[in-house]
């Protein structure tokens, strides 16, 4: 049932998300920091396994969801830009 994996990486990713937007990590304490990479860290292993699972290949650089964006952007200029009759 592979919607279950979906299920539960959408729910820890809006976990995430909500974390990282909520939470100063670079203001911690240096052992804190550690803590919170640490953890952070399992969270993105946690899902990179679950995409994998779905036969999906996670990105590992933001420099890569960059591209993907801008790819995606002159996709979908291009369909703008096209006429239909």
């Amino acid at each position: 049932q592979p919607h279950l994996i979906i299920f539960y990486l959408r729910d820890l990713s809006q976990l995430f998300h909500s974390y990282y937007n909520d939470n100063h990590v670079l203001s911690e304490s240096e052992e804190n920091m550690r803590s919170i990479i640490f953890c952070l860290s399992a969270v993105r292993q946690t899902i990179a396994n679950g995409l994998t699972l779905l036969g999906i290949s996670p990105m590992q650089k933001s420099n890569e969801m960059k591209d993907f964006a801008n790819r995606n952007n002159k996709r979908n200029s291009n369909v703008k830009n096209k006429r239909v009759f």
